[in-house]
């Protein structure tokens, strides 16, 4: 059982070698060179020479035909020609190339003259290789090897010598940098049916081609393809499967699925028949995805490779699979979480600028410590990181697809996620006993697409990372797909830290605090439609699903369109932390707050009413922000957010539109003019009061079409116009008890509790864009219903307005209140004393000062009418008489007591009103205007602007009479 040589010492190996070089110096070569000497020496003799030359051409001797081998001459060991070739093969030997060639030379042409091909060509396939060992002429090596293929294929009977000769021309082609022309030379060698010949020179010339200046690599890998299928014809699958190889390793970087399906295929096949039963299971896979295939060959691949998985896996779930089907988009996902920041179904579809503007108002603004809202509890956190509560759901939306005709089943559906105790560096597979992942299952139809949303939550505080997804094909094969959602680079790249950057939607890597609370707000009976300017009730339930208690909770909702009453707590006492069973909300601003001693522990609910008003029309958001604070806050979540979205279709109402006149007579009034118009094209609108929201004024309609209900009835796509006379009450009355007479259908059923009625002002819009500019308003509110065509059913609101000041281009004004009518008794007293109060109304935007000058000056007085003659109304008729009609003889008036009044700081919209005294002296009608008004804003030290006073009459009789 020893080998061969291994009973040999060293000395005995050293004895061998010594012999061996000996004998080869001493005996062989020298043997050798002797018969060289003695054929050169014989052959000069007879065949060199002039006179040689000449004798072997005119008396050369036939040959024996009897030694012709298959139609050609046969030479033997005494003839002229065989020790010719058998020197220059010796001088070969002995690397003696210029006798070797020589005598190559010599015998071709004897070859050649006796037609003996296959000798012609064996000594012209030397002479090129002489050629080449010399380093001689490339174009004559090329000649002679050109001469022996040529022989070669006209003796026709073995093609292994016409082979040889072309490989050696391809090699010295390539030797000469000339590697097209050596495939050219290979390919010509392909001569007859064999095909593992013809896969050799395929194989050589693919090689050849990524060997140019200029690599080919698809014509290596066509001629690699055709040697590969010359070598399954001929039976040697390995070697066609290791070219097979080769060929996809270059259609991989291209998307040329005919070619990748092609080579998948044949390349599958391969390999189940060298038993490579991973590599078929490969390139099935990929066949999974050929799209364009009609439905029965995608179930045949379909078939296939679920049989072949089946053997390769063996149901056990470590050996993932990268399937492709169904396809994943692992680029494109979704993270829904909770942070600071919860969503209810359907907020997320929101825009951020929307919760933007809640949170601003519902975050309390000493919590946020100088940052904004959106810095203030993630500014401690690394931003790649998200952040969330133990025990809280994770969920990802993946999206899955069949891109195949036949139906499948896929189950066993999950993330795939790793968790870490400590930190990001210590990440593990995750467990049970740390992480629940939940498992999905669906069947996805031919061509079908589907989202599905995959969740897992973590036990306990520490790191998760999502890695990818996992499921398992058909009940057999289990697939995984990594996530790669792409993303711009990170700068800085720490240990186990990602190195793209990411939105908090779409990453993959969490910091799980302890738990924290987490309420859920669901909303009952919420109208599906109602009309702009309509009020209507649902109820809402808030509940802790967290398992931590919460408190110092905050509503608020988009342009405060929800109305929140009081909250109805649970009756399971086990879960109430305070003392009575309701809890009362406080308003300001819009903003409902609750006592920041209630606590609303785990599991526990409340309950309340909410109205809902809107004026808007259409598809309205009624988007709300709930805002409270664990009992016990992390350093990085002190608070949270819940963000709830409802929907609601709005249908249009009226429209109230108008604007608000300063009344001449006195600034105590206002006139509005008001425009009603119905905005609906099918429904007729009434309506029922019209109420001044502040309670200020009363009302009255001084012309308006209205039937014998007391109601204004406004038609489809009609408008109405009224003139109201409002005037200032004495005593101004509440918001409660003005609207406490409107006319609400249905009011008990609606359930309005006192906290909505003090939300009005706020909560049905009245003001508009330029009522908040500031300015004098009137708000106005309309109380209306109708009988719907669409729902029905009857429906009541209240829609309201801000009247403005029209024609601010006199920014005061001044009137005068005075009696109608004096009567005076002049016997007794000569002098008659009028009572006049002077009204000065700043109807500005600044604050004004001034000063009222009464012109007391009996001469500078305007001239009164006096009584006609005759009427025995003048003391001194006969006096008057001579003047008649005339009024530049008449009595005059003046002004008595204060005559200049000093006013300062009279605010906008303000009245500042001043008593003055007219004394007559006699009885007949008077003009009254020798008063004047100079003022000028707070703010203005230079600015005088004069305002004369407006003419009164004032018509004093003689009560003698």
């Amino acid at each position: 059982g020893s080998t061969l040589g291994s009973l040999l010492s060293d000395e005995d190996i050293n004895s061998v070698i010594s012999f061996l070089k000996d004998f080869v110096v001493k005996r062989l070569i020298p043997h050798l060179e002797n018969r060289i000497r003695y054929f050169n020496h014989h052959i000069s003799s007879t065949r060199k020479g002039m006179r040689n030359q000449f004798k072997n051409y005119w008396f050369r001797k036939e040959k024996d035909n009897s030694l012709a081998v298959n139609g050609e001459p046969a030479y033997g060991p005494q003839s002229i020609e065989f020790q010719i070739r058998h020197l220059g093969d010796l001088s070969f030997m002995m690397k003696d190339f210029e006798l070797a060639l020589s005598s190559y030379r010599l015998v071709s042409n004897d070859f050649k003259s006796d037609k003996a091909w296959k000798n012609y060509g064996g000594s012209m396939e030397m002479a090129g290789l002489c050629i080449v060992m010399m380093k001689g002429s490339q174009r004559e090596a090329e000649t002679c090897l050109d001469s022996a293929f040529s022989a070669y294929q006209r003796h026709g009977k073995d093609w292994k010598l016409t082979v040889r000769s072309l490989l050696v021309l391809s090699e010295v082609l390539v030797a000469s940098d000339r590697p097209r022309e050596a495939i050219g030379a290979l390919k010509a060698a392909i001569i007859d049916n064999n095909h593992l010949r013809a896969a050799l020179l395929l194989e050589q010339a693919a090689y050849l081609y990524i060997l140019s200046p200029k690599p080919l690599f698809r014509k290596f890998a066509f001629h690699m393809a055709l040697a590969g299928r010359h070598y399954s014809t001929c039976g040697n699958h390995n070697l066609s499967a290791q070219a097979y190889t080769l060929v996809l390793a270059v259609h991989s970087k291209h998307n040329w699925p005919f070619i990748d399906e092609h080579m998948h295929f044949s390349l599958g096949k391969e390999s189940k028949q060298i038993e490579n039963t991973p590599l078929a299971l490969q390139c099935w896979m990929r066949l999974l995805v050929a799209i364009y295939q009609p439905a029965n060959v995608q179930q045949q691949y379909l078939d296939e490779f679920l049989k072949l998985s089946e053997a390769v896996q063996a149901g056990n779930k470590s050996n993932m699979l990268p399937l492709l089907l169904p396809n994943v988009d692992v680029e494109n996902v979704y993270v829904h979480f909770d942070d600071f920041r919860c969503f209810s179904a359907g907020a997320y579809a929101q825009s951020e600028q929307v919760w933007s503007r809640l949170d601003e108002r519902v975050i309390p603004p000493a919590i946020l410590s100088g940052q904004n809202w959106l810095q203030a509890d993630l500014s401690s956190s690394k931003d790649y990181l998200n952040l969330c509560g133990a025990q809280e759901e994770i969920g990802v939306d993946v999206e899955f697809a069949n891109v195949l005709q036949v139906t499948i089943k896929v189950q066993d559906v999950h993330l795939d996620c790793s968790y870490s105790a400590t930190d990001i560096k210590g990440f593990q597979s995750s467990s049970a006993e740390d992480v629940e992942v939940k498992h999905e299952q669906f069947t996805l139809l031919p061509l079908e697409k589907t989202l599905i949303r995959l969740r897992v939550s973590v036990k306990k505080p520490g790191m998760l990372r999502i890695n990818g997804v996992r499921w398992l094909l058909c009940g057999i094969a289990y697939g995984a797909q990594e996530f790669d959602i792409r993303g711009p680079k990170r700068k800085k790249v720490g240990e186990g830290e990602p190195h793209r950057d990411h939105p908090p939607h779409r990453r993959l890597l969490f910091e799980v605090l302890p738990t924290i609370p987490r309420i859920q707000a669901t909303f009952s009976e919420f109208p599906e439609n109602m009309y702009a300017g309509e009020i209507c009730k649902c109820g809402l339930t808030i509940e802790n699903t967290g398992a931590a208690p919460l408190h110092a909770m905050r509503i608020v909702s988009t342009n405060n369109s929800l109305i929140f009453g009081k909250f109805i707590l649970a009756q399971e006492e086990s879960l109430i932390d305070f003392d009575q069973q309701s809890v009362e909300t406080v308003n300001s601003g819009g903003v409902y707050s609750l006592p920041e001693d209630f606590t609303l522990n785990p599991g526990a609910k409340m309950q309340c009413s909410v109205w809902i008003y809107t004026t808007q029309v259409g598809n309205v958001g009624m988007h709300s922000a709930f805002y409270f604070q664990p009992k016990q806050s992390h350093a990085k979540m002190k608070f949270r957010v819940l963000h709830c979205t409802q929907h609601v279709q709005v249908f249009p109402s009226i429209q109230l539109s108008g604007e608000m006149l300063l009344s001449e007579v006195s600034t105590k009034q206002l006139v509005l003019h008001t425009k009603i118009r119905n905005c609906n094209t099918q429904d007729t609108f009434f309506v029922e009061k019209l109420v001044e929201s502040n309670g200020t004024h009363d009302l009255n309609v001084i012309c308006a079409r209205s039937d014998d209900s007391n109601t204004h009835r406004v038609n489809p796509k009609e408008q109405t116009a009224i003139f109201i006379e409002a005037d200032e009450k004495g005593a101004a009355g509440k918001l409660d008890g003005s609207m406490q007479g409107l006319n609400l259908a249905g009011e008990s059923m609606l359930g309005l509790e006192p906290c909505v009625l003090r939300s009005l002002k706020e909560s049905l819009r009245l003001s508009t864009p330029e009522a908040q500019a500031g300015g004098m308003k009137f708000p106005l509110l309309a109380s209306w219903h109708t009988n719907s065509r669409v729902t029905a059913r009857e429906h009541s609101g209240v829609i309201g307005m801000n009247f403005l000041m029209k024609g601010q281009d006199k920014p005061v004004h001044m009137t005068v209140s005075y009696p109608q009518r004096i009567v005076h008794n002049f016997g007794g007293d000569a002098v008659c004393m009028v009572p006049c109060t002077i009204s000065i109304f700043n109807a500005s935007q600044q604050s004004i000062q001034g000063t009222l000058n009464l012109d007391n000056a009996v001469h500078n007085t305007k001239p009164s009418w006096t009584m006609p003659k005759g009427s025995g109304q003048g003391p001194n008729d006969e006096s008057m008489e001579s003047e008649g009609s005339d009024l530049s003889g008449c009595p005059s008036y003046c002004w008595c007591g204060k005559l200049v009044h000093k006013f300062y700081d009279v605010q906008p919209w303000e009245t500042k009103e001043v008593a003055a005294t007219v004394c007559i002296f006699a009885p007949g009608c008077y003009e009254v205007d020798a008063f004047r008004l100079q003022w000028s804003f707070s703010n203005a030290n230079f600015s005088q602007n004069e305002l004369e006073g407006t003419k009164f009459c004032l018509n004093v009789s003689d009560g003698r009479l």
